[in-house]
């Protein structure tokens, strides 16, 4: 029967996904039916669609906990845009390494399933360092089970894409066990920025030392207050 868990008929735990692309918000009630629910859009290995990816997710953490997520779509680290996945226009691989890492950093932010999309078997460096990073697949993995989401924006200014305005430089955050938080200083610019995280927009952190750590290097940074 089509009303039995899918528990009892197999016996054992699956994670369930869905997908409608986000057409009728299904942050807003899928939790009761699938573990995970695409968000948005199909994710393509480009810039272009992983910038709007990301910010289309803009506001949607707080529907992300255990039992439930966004999921953002394939992660596309290494490049994709190769063979008959290639889009009119494309290149391959379809971002840069920085790009590349700026994608899996914002999918394990805001607590995306981390589904690959290319080809583990000829792994390049920029596959290993990134897809492989532990500390990093601890903060999507961690056990608050929280999805990450813009919490403020530095003063850099903003862009217009289709008619809406966007900051450049995008202040996120993820709440994690033990009261620590991972957060990324997101450029959206094709031109560097510097970017600083007040912590005071942090429950709790007002006026308190951070020891802070560089997850993607695996270094352990000077503690700071304030901010970073």
């Amino acid at each position: 029967s089509s009303s039995v868990p899918f528990t009892l008929v197999l016996h054992q735990s699956i994670f369930f996904n869905s997908c409608e692309w986000g057409v009728d918000n299904p942050w807003e009630w899928m939790k009761a039916y699938a573990n995970s629910w695409r968000s948005g859009p199909d994710h393509h290995d480009d810039w272009d669609s992983t910038s709007k990816i990301i910010e289309h997710n803009i506001g949607l953490g707080k529907y992300a906990g255990p039992g439930g997520w966004n999921d953002l779509d394939f992660l596309m680290t290494g490049g994709q845009g190769c063979g008959e996945f290639t889009r009119p226009g494309s290149h391959c691989p379809g971002m840069t390494d920085t790009e590349y890492k700026t994608e899996f950093i914002m999918w394990c932010i805001m607590a995306s399933p981390l589904l690959v999309a290319t080809d583990i078997r000829n792994m390049t460096d920029i596959m290993k360092a990134t897809l492989l990073n532990t500390e990093l697949i601890a903060v999507n993995q961690d056990k608050l089970g929280a999805g990450g989401d813009k919490v403020g924006d530095w003063h850099c200014g903003s862009k217009e894409d289709a008619g809406e305005a966007s900051s450049i430089c995008q202040l996120w955050a993820k709440p994690l066990t033990n009261g620590t938080f991972a957060i990324a200083l997101y450029n959206t610019d094709e031109h560097p920025h510097n970017i600083t995280f007040e912590f005071n927009i942090l429950p709790g952190m007002a006026g308190k030392m951070a020891h802070v750590r560089d997850l993607y290097n695996h270094k352990d940074m000077p503690s700071t207050m304030n901010q970073i």
